[in-house]
């Protein structure tokens, strides 16, 4: 299975790439506005993003043969977060987000 990870420019790390993992191990990492291609095995995957404590939540691909489109980012409430929740746990799992947006 081919993934294509796109990441948004957003303001959280913005200057600082951010870590793909895939099954909890690094498989890459994302600048503003890059493209990632990774080729992963036909039987799905659990594929998060992350900085330093801060991630997304686990995304889990179900097994497909063909390619994956997915993009990430910054969520937009940490701009609004006055209490420094970013910064601790469960919050500290929903600083960025991570979704599907097309198979082929």
């Amino acid at each position: 299975m081919q993934v294509r990870l796109y990441r948004h420019g957003g303001h959280m790390g913005r200057f600082a790439p951010l870590d793909v993992l895939v099954n909890g191990k690094k498989a890459g990492s994302l600048k503003r506005g890059e493209t990632l291609t990774l080729q992963l095995s036909s039987d799905g995957a659990g594929i998060q993003v992350a900085m330093g404590s801060s991630r997304s939540p686990v995304l889990h691909l179900r097994p497909w043969n063909g390619s994956v489109d997915l993009e990430c980012g910054s969520s937009a409430w940490w701009l609004f977060d006055f209490l420094n929740l970013a910064y601790a746990s469960p919050f500290n799992e929903r600083v960025f987000f991570l979704r599907e947006i097309a198979r082929a």
